[in-house]
């Protein structure tokens, strides 16, 4: 799924049953992962092991767009 977030936008913490990874398409932003906090830009791919706490939120003057991977994918199960 590609989210695009506009300029400090946020996505809450939450927890999912699988893996994700998050490539930074374009923009600049944060993901958090568990207690850490990476700030990101266009290119960077982070990856969010399943069930520890994830979200992410956009710079406050940046649109941020990523690509969200879930793997395995939870839609096929």
């Amino acid at each position: 799924m590609n989210l695009a977030l506009e300029p400090g936008e946020k996505v809450p913490l939450h927890k999912t049953s699988v893996d994700v990874l998050f490539h930074v398409i374009d923009g600049r932003g944060s993901v958090i992962i568990g207690e850490e906090r990476s700030e990101v830009a266009a290119g960077e791919i982070v990856i969010s092991p399943k069930m520890i706490p994830h979200a992410l939120e956009a710079d406050v003057g940046d649109t941020f767009s990523v690509l969200v991977i879930k793997t395995p994918n939870p839609a096929k199960k």
